[in-house]
């Protein structure tokens, strides 16, 4: 699924300083961290590298970014949430 996928990318990029990986999807929604079909509001999108919407920073993760595919899985899979 979109979650299973988007979990693995967070737990591979994300784990070193969050534990978005450790919750269920209805978790983050419920703390905020997603919004379901909402990328400008899910935090867990907004501030990775590259984005371009969302308040707060964007320079998620530190160190590095996640490529264009990554990206593209979380975007999917926020889109897809609650469908």
């Amino acid at each position: 699924s979109g979650f299973t996928q988007a979990r693995t990318i967070l737990q591979q990029k994300c784990a070193a300083c969050h534990n978005y990986h450790t919750l269920t999807e209805a978790q983050m929604v419920a703390t905020g961290i997603l919004v379901r079909g909402d990328l400008a509001s899910s935090k867990v999108y907004y501030r990775l590298a590259g984005a371009s919407v969302g308040p707060g920073p964007r320079d998620m993760p530190t160190g590095g970014s996640l490529t264009g595919s990554e990206i593209s899985q979380i975007e999917t899979w926020i889109q897809n949430t609650g469908q």
